[in-house]
Order: C-alpha cells, then structure tokens, then sequence
C-alpha cells in the first residue's frame, strides 16, 4: 500500500511526494497496477479506498506524534497491485461507540495466481517464483486434502472478484472480526468487565505483522458477547467448529511486531466506580477496627519502649479512637486510592481525547480549542456512595473562574497511547501481554486467513530453500508451518486499519456482493 496526495477537483494532479509502503522481499518489484485516480464510487474497492483515505486524514490530525502512521492533507491510499498472491490487508472497524459483537471487517486483498486446471488447482508459473512453485503446490494440495479442516469451495483463491476500469481487478476476501476488546481476558473470564477496551489507532502498519506461536499457559480469550444482548448459543456435538475447539492450544497468532504501536482505550467510568466503590466496601468494619487496634498498640509500645508490658498496650483503645468516623475515612482513602492509580496512569501514559456515552456519542471534545483539559482530579463527593469521584478540569485563562466536569457512570474516557502487544487471534486463544487483539468470529475464518498468508509465503518467499520444510510447535495436520515461518523469514504484511460509518461498511458489503449484512455478522 501506499499514500498519495489526492486529484483536486478541478485541478492538475499535483506531483507531491508518496508515502511508500515499506517493500516487503517478494514485493520489490515496479508497482505495474495502481489506483490513481482520485475517486472512485463503482465498485467496492474504490468505496474501501476512500473510507479509508478519510480515516487516516483524521486520525493524522488527532494524533500528530504519529505522523508515520497517517496521512496528511491531501493524500489518498494507493492499494498497489505487485506480484500474484501478495496479500494486503485492511481492517475496517465502526467509528465511534463499544460494539459488544464481532461488528468490524478484515478484508484481505490480492491478485489471485492463474491456473493451469481449475478441476484440480494447479498454479501457473507466471507471476510467481519458480523456485517456489513446487512446493506452493504441494501446499494447496495438502489443503484440498485435509478431510477433518475442509477449506472453502473457492480455494485456493477464497472471496470475491472486484473488476473496474478504474482499480483494476482485484480478489477480495472478507472475515467478521471484533478489533476491540478488552486488556484483561483474566476478567473476562470470571465474568466481569475490564475498565478499558483496547483497539490499535487508525493507521498504516506496512510489513510489521508476523507469525508468532501462542503463548504457552495464556489464558484464553472468551469471544465477545452478542450486540444483541442475547445469551450465548450453545454448540451442538455435530458443529462443525468443534474439532477446532480441540486445537485452539496449538493455534498460532498473527502478531504487531512494532515496539510503539499507537492505541485507542475507551475507559469505562462505570466500571472505575464499580472498582473504586469494592476498595471502599472491600474490609467489614471488625476487620478495619481490628487493624486500628494492632496499628495503634505498636504505635504506643514504640513511643513508651520496654516498661509498657503487652497486657497494657493492648489495652482496648477509647472509643473517641474506634468510632465510626475513623472507619468512615478509611473505606474513603481504599476508595481513593483506586481513582489516584487511575489518574496517574492516564497521565503518565496517555493523552485524553474526547468523552462519550456508552453509545458512542461524542459530548466533549478536548482536542477543540478552548476545550482543553488541564488535568484529572480527584474530589470529594459525600452524596457518593464512597464518598469521592473524579472530575476534569479544563485549562482557563488566570482571571476565568475554573472549568469542571465531573465523570459519571454514563461516562467513556477516550484516551491515546501505546502499547507493544497487538495481534490477530482466532477465537479461544488468548494472548499473554498482547492488549490490541483482533479477534476472528470463527476458528474457520482464522484458518482460511491464515492459510492464504502460508500459500503467499510458500510461493513469494525469496529465500526459500528445501531446508525450510519440517513443522515446529504446531501439527502439521492442523497448521502445515515450518521452522522458518516462526524465524527470520516470518510473514509479513502491509496493513491498515481504518473506521468509518456503520452505513458505509453496510454498503461496502453490499458492494462486494456477498452476503448482507445481518447474514455476515450472525452469531456462528
């Protein structure tokens, strides 16, 4: 992929510089189809193009330390066209509010390899290393032959044909995904919710995806609720998905291998009260009287020293000492303490955004001028139930009385950082340290992806070489890798990830062709 500065209307094409995709080794070749036109609303990828375009334009301007990531004032993504089976691939998520079920779109682009016989798939030579073609073949093979994981009809070359004058033709895949989700799967899997949900920023992460196997002992990763509402649907011992469940532990993961990748958390206020309001009720008032009285009677054997025999230091303290007001300040301060971690991690790591209530609509802006937010407070609040809050303090000029907001329960803090861990997952496998995980509907899904980015490296990797068979952690019968696909050679992709309407991923479904869109995204 590459950026662009885009056609204006009315005007020559202006020859500024292009934001380059880093070339990974099989794409170091002349981009010999791109799209250059400025717009495009005939077909599905032009519609992709400039949703995507729009994304990164505004998420260079929300977030101008991560310039290399974006695009910048009239710059339009190029999807460039290289060799057969190069893979780009774009994730498109629904701007704005928490979508509790599998609601956003990885969509996989490729110009498919020709085929000498298309009753039993054999690959063509052109286009394609022939160093590699033997053993690309025996892959796709293998695949057709694996009667326990079936792949799609369609393989080798899985999704729709997207042909248009202007973008060229392109094969295009398309996989419901969740990119959302929370940091803590150990919390998820007691049932509660985290204070955060995690999803990498809008932005173009050119050849930094990678192989990695899955973590040994993480804790797995419990797919996101119905948007519905509904209760989970319960397997039956015939779903086909079942046989799947059983190898989840060998499952690999498609990892972010940058160190800094730039990432969106919407803080869930309520939930922060909810953790604020169990520090303070956490200890019952006999356990907090009982540390009172042992604090107390070190504290008075210290000051007296040895004449003070343990009989009269434990002395029952007045009750001026044990009264409900000392209690009372205590449950505050656990209360407090839990709104003063939070604060200072905000503020040490992360920069505030905007607010928004729980169904995603913006109301405040802090990235708008003369709304900007000087810093978080924590305040004392008696009508609480523990008896303090948070609020935002906005900057003011020195003669302006000061500007508050107190956050509620209905609040969503949206904030920006970073984070080191981000990946896509099948559904089941969790990811020890990995915070922005991508997490695919269906195990199926995951396999037929992950399987297009072993064929596209079985048949582009430069240094292919009859050393590079064999299986490593994983059973060949389930996943068909190979030592080097965990080393040095690895996978790598460009990608970018965008938001946009939920209208426009609505019509770009129903662009491609496919199913619509209740169809696509009902519960597997």
């Amino acid at each position: 992929m590459t950026a662009k500065a885009a056609k204006r209307r009315g005007g020559a094409e202006a020859e500024s510089p292009k934001k380059v995709a880093v070339a990974t080794a099989p794409e170091r070749e002349a981009h010999h189809a791109t799209l250059r036109e400025a717009q495009c609303t005939d077909c599905a990828v032009g519609l992709l193009r400039q949703y995507v375009s729009a994304s990164l334009r505004r998420q260079g301007k929300a977030d101008p330390g991560n310039r290399r990531f974006h695009l910048k004032g009239d710059e339009a993504l190029e999807f460039s066209r290289t060799t057969p089976l190069a893979l780009q691939l774009v994730g498109l998520r629904r701007e704005r509010g928490v979508a509790p079920g599998f609601e956003d779109l990885l969509l996989v682009l490729y110009d498919p390899a020709l085929l000498v016989d298309a009753e039993r798939p054999l690959l063509d030579a052109e286009g394609l290393r022939e160093a590699n073609l033997e053993d690309a073949q025996a892959y796709v093979d293998a695949v057709l032959e694996d009667r326990v994981h079936a792949p799609p009809r369609d393989w080798p070359f899985p999704g729709v044909d997207v042909s248009c004058p202007k973008c060229k033709h392109w094969r295009v895949a398309m996989f419901p995904l969740t990119t959302e989700t929370g940091h803590s799967p150990e919390e998820a899997a007691r049932g509660t919710k985290s204070l955060h949900l995690s999803a990498i920023a809008p932005g173009l992460y050119n050849a930094h995806f990678r192989l990695a196997p899955h973590e040994e002992g993480a804790e797995p990763s419990p797919a996101p609720g119905r948007s519905d509402g509904a209760p989970p649907e319960k397997k039956s011992q015939s779903n086909r998905v079942a046989p799947h469940e059983e190898d989840t532990a060998a499952s690999p993961v498609l990892r972010l291998s940058e160190d800094a990748i730039p990432v969106r958390r919407r803080h869930l206020i309520a939930e922060l009260l909810k953790s604020a309001q169990a520090a303070h009720d956490q200890e019952t008032d006999e356990v907090i009287r009982a540390g009172f009285l042992e604090k107390d009677t070190a504290t008075r054997k210290s000051q007296a020293g040895p004449a003070l025999n343990d009989a009269d230091a434990s002395v029952t303290e007045p009750p001026a000492r044990t009264d409900a007001a000392r209690v009372a300040e205590h449950r505050k301060r656990q209360a407090v303490s839990v709104f003063e971690a939070f604060k200072a991690r905000l503020e040490a790591q992360e920069r505030c955004l905007r607010l928004e209530d729980a169904n995603g609509t913006e109301t405040q802006d802090f990235t708008a001028q003369g709304n900007a937010l000087a810093h978080l407070e924590v305040v004392e609040d008696k009508t609480a139930p523990m008896k303090s809050g948070l609020r935002c303090v906005f900057k003011t000029p020195p003669s302006s009385p000061p500007r508050t907001l107190r956050l509620t329960a209905e609040s969503v803090l949206v904030t920006l950082g970073t984070t080191s861990g981000a990946g896509f997952h099948p559904p089941g496998v969790g990811g020890s340290g990995v915070e922005a995980r991508q997490v695919f509907r269906s195990p199926e899904d995951f396999k037929t992806f992950l399987r297009m980015a072993v064929l596209s490296k079985r048949a582009l990797c430069p240094a292919r070489q009859s050393t590079c068979t064999g299986s490593r952690g994983c059973s060949t019968r389930i996943q068909d890798l190979e030592p080097c696909d965990f080393g040095a050679c690895g996978f790598r992709f460009d990608y970018v990830l965008a938001e946009t309407t939920r209208a426009n991923m609505e019509a770009l479904v129903s662009r491609l062709g496919g199913p619509d869109w209740d169809t696509l995204f009902a519960s597997s």
